[in-house]
């Protein structure tokens, strides 16, 4: 099982020695500074398997297919068979998901959020009908496995994170109706 993410990274000055520095936007609203994101592939214990650096302009979905010719070309003989590969939203899409399942991968990936649209209804009695799993923070989360033609589907409810979210609306609501009072 691998998990692979990107991430971005910023250098204070010009970086004028650096050829994958470039000036882009900027998780850390830092679009002043040259950056280079950062691609990092660990096994299920948390060691890096691979790492590279891209240039800062470098789409994140773009990097698994060179992700996985280099588990390949890197891995050859170190598996029994295909990892898991688990990825976040900003790499899953739809093309990348074909590339895992042409090449023989299985997967784990969080949807993009068209997908939730879809489940409304299960996620209004999440607390009911989908099974309650403690967290070691004592936290509740809510989980549904449904089997799909497309494989296996997990649906997960996190109060934690659904107060959050609430909070994130709230905050923009408040700074709307701010910026609307101004006008």
């Amino acid at each position: 099982m691998f998990l692979y993410d990107l991430t971005n990274t910023y250098f204070e000055g010009r970086a004028l020695g650096n050829e994958l520095a470039k000036h882009g936007k900027s998780k850390e609203k830092r679009s002043d500074c040259p950056l280079v994101t950062l691609a990092l592939l660990v096994d299920g214990r948390g060691f890096p398997v691979f790492s590279r650096i891209y240039e800062e302009n470098q789409a994140e979905p773009e990097t698994l297919a060179d992700i996985l010719d280099r588990l390949v070309k890197d891995g050859n003989g170190l598996f029994e068979a295909n990892p898991i590969i688990i990825m976040d939203r900003g790499i899953a899409t739809r093309d990348n998901i074909e590339l895992l399942k042409s090449r023989n991968y299985f997967y784990l990936v969080i949807e993009r959020r068209k997908a939730e649209k879809q489940y409304v209804q299960e996620f209004e009695t999440a607390r009911e009908q989908f099974q309650a799993i403690t967290t070691a923070s004592g936290d509740t989360v809510y989980l549904k496995k449904l089997t799909t033609a497309e494989g296996n589907r997990i649906l997960c409810l996190s109060e934690k994170r659904e107060d959050k979210e609430r909070a994130i609306d709230n905050l923009k609501e408040e700074r709307f109706l701010a910026d609307i009072s101004k006008l």
